[in-house]
């Protein structure tokens, strides 16, 4: 069995969509969670953090067709 760390160290594949989607948003003016970003590194990695501790270790709830993200100017 995989380790916690490991297990949400992974996008889930309804969770790809909006990884696919960040710079679309980003240039629209839209800020999604870190967790999204093409290049995203766990914020747990390297250290002892649990990852359910830290706002990119928690996943969003299954197969949401709509997710918050923050506007910017």
């Amino acid at each position: 069995m995989a380790s916690t760390s490991a297990a949400h160290s992974h996008l889930q594949r309804y969770e790809t969509r909006w990884r696919d989607l960040h710079d679309f948003l980003k240039e629209k003016g839209y800020k999604l969670r870190s967790r999204y970003s093409p290049d995203w590194v766990p914020s747990w990695t390297n250290t002892n953090k649990a990852p359910i501790k830290c706002e990119d270790g928690v996943r969003s709830p299954v197969a949401l067709s709509f997710i918050r993200c923050t506007a910017y100017s």
